[in-house]
């Protein structure tokens, strides 16, 4: 009985620990700058969200005292693709591009997200292509990623392609690891889009 009531706390606290996750506010700092209109679009492709298995806003998991997983999701409820294109997008602003948002499914394919990205003819397109990205969070979190940003011109030829994959293991704790992995496990998207921006390929289609 014990055991039981026990269970049942740490599930509690678990839920009311885990939240969501912010991507939309994350931005990486480029080491160029530029001009003209980018249309920007992050594109989800996780197998595990193309199967219906997962929500579009699932980021990761979230394990209690026992090992039991629970899906952690976006803070906002959007799905994860368009807070991170959101951040693309936040990313290119800084640099002094005009950046603009175009929302893009899961189930578009390769030919229909370039097409949605160059409906209103910008100069460039970024389209994020996100095939992996999951978070599993018991004391100390586990990223896994396999992301890549693909540049197009206005005529939709692919100018530039940079991909960024792996596993990270990043900082936790034993108390309420679930409130400082929203602030760690975000921080690693940080640290990727910075990479694939900052990619000399990606810096010199967007020039």
């Amino acid at each position: 009985m014990k055991l039981a009531r026990l269970s049942i706390c740490a599930t509690v606290v678990c839920l009311s620990a885990c939240g969501g996750m912010d991507y939309a506010g994350r931005t990486a700092t480029l080491s160029y700058s530029g001009n003209g209109s980018v249309a920007v679009g992050a594109w989800d492709q996780r197998p595990y969200v193309l199967d219906n298995d997962k929500s579009p806003d699932f980021v990761g998991l979230q394990r209690n005292l026992y090992g039991i997983p629970f899906n952690v999701k976006t803070a906002s409820g959007r799905p994860l693709a368009d807070e991170m294109g959101d951040a693309l997008a936040a990313s290119l602003l800084t640099a002094a591009y005009n950046a603009q948002v175009v929302r893009l499914a899961p189930q578009d394919t390769l030919a229909s997200a370039r097409a949605r990205l160059l409906a209103q003819h910008p100069r460039r397109a970024l389209l994020l292509r996100i095939d992996q990205w999951e978070s599993d969070t018991n004391r100390n979190p586990t990223v896994k990623y396999d992301l890549s940003l693909i540049a197009f011109d206005a005529a939709g030829r692919t100018l530039g392609t940079r991909r960024v994959r792996g596993e990270e293991n990043v900082e936790g704790r034993f108390l309420a690891p679930a409130g400082l992995a929203k602030q760690t496990v975000p921080a690693v998207f940080t640290q990727k889009l910075d990479q694939l921006l900052n990619a000399p390929q990606i810096e010199a289609a967007l020039q």
